[in-house]
């Protein structure tokens, strides 16, 4: 019998008059002749939604550049980065600092995702750790690493890790103010793939020191001043789509980011 239940209530499901069918974003209506009223919709891009993908998208290219770090190495050892380490052409000690300092930033790089989001709660939602992130990211570059100080440079590596991966984090957290499945998927595909070409960042800065000849102050500071103004316009975009929803202190960032199932489409029945 309740196999046969089961059965009935899929036939009715399926071949019923007003059974719906499940698709991004919206429902079609079944006729009486058991054929839809039209195909799958997909609702269209609205120009402020491809507005605030391009934006976090941008912001995702800057996050995580110290993938690219090996890009800098020819351009540290030019400014004489841990140069008084050198002994003569003997420079063993200066390239194992530069190493050092590139572990602890693909370090901070990989676990930031760990620390925040325990700060996210905290924090007031998506749109406060965006920009306490970006303005983290923009003393980074602008302060420690323009200045001359070794040291700061190694704490500006790791201070800049640490909120990349903030601002990556708060940033697909906003994913469930997209409309339809289709707009999240797409959505989280694209902020991933600008996270993963972020390292180019550094393969730029490179060539511009190599063509250009410019310092790795002026370089650090414009990329502070970019990533400054990025954030305030995250700021301002994530404020006005509300409060950014959050997860228990054990479950993990990077499982929730990628979860849609909090605002999914629903199989509906008659």
């Amino acid at each position: 019998m309740g196999a046969r239940a089961t059965s009935e209530e899929l036939a009715h499901i399926v071949g019923g008059q007003q059974s719906t069918r499940l698709t991004y974003g919206t429902t079609q209506n079944q006729d009486q002749g058991g054929g839809y009223d039209g195909g799958i919709v997909f609702e269209k891009w609205s120009p402020r939604d491809a507005m605030r993908l391009v934006v976090m998208a941008c912001a995702c290219l800057l996050s995580a550049p110290m993938f690219g770090f090996p890009a800098l190495v020819p351009m540290m050892r030019s400014e004489h980065v841990f140069g008084s380490y050198c002994d003569g052409n003997n420079c063993r000690l200066q390239a194992e600092l530069l190493s050092t300092t590139a572990v602890i930033a693909f370090w901070a790089s990989h676990s930031g995702f760990r620390i925040w989001r325990h700060v996210v709660g905290a924090a007031g939602g998506g749109a406060n750790l965006c920009l306490s992130c970006s303005v983290m990211a923009a003393i980074a570059w602008g302060v420690l690493l323009a200045n001359h100080s070794d040291y700061f440079k190694m704490a500006g590596f790791l201070a800049a890790s640490l909120a990349g991966s903030g601002v990556v984090m708060s940033l697909l957290l906003s994913h469930s103010t997209f409309a339809s499945v289709r707009q999240r998927a797409m959505f989280r595909l694209c902020l991933m793939a600008a996270t993963e070409a972020s390292p180019v960042v550094f393969a730029v800065l490179q060539l511009l020191f190599q063509r250009h000849v410019v310092s790795t102050k002026t370089l650090f500071t414009a990329l502070s001043i970019v990533s400054f103004f990025i954030g305030c316009v995250l700021y301002v975009i994530l404020s006005g789509e509300g409060q950014v929803s959050t997860w228990p202190a054990g479950t993990c960032a990077n499982n929730h980011a990628y979860s849609s199932h909090a605002n999914s489409p629903r199989l509906q029945t008659p």
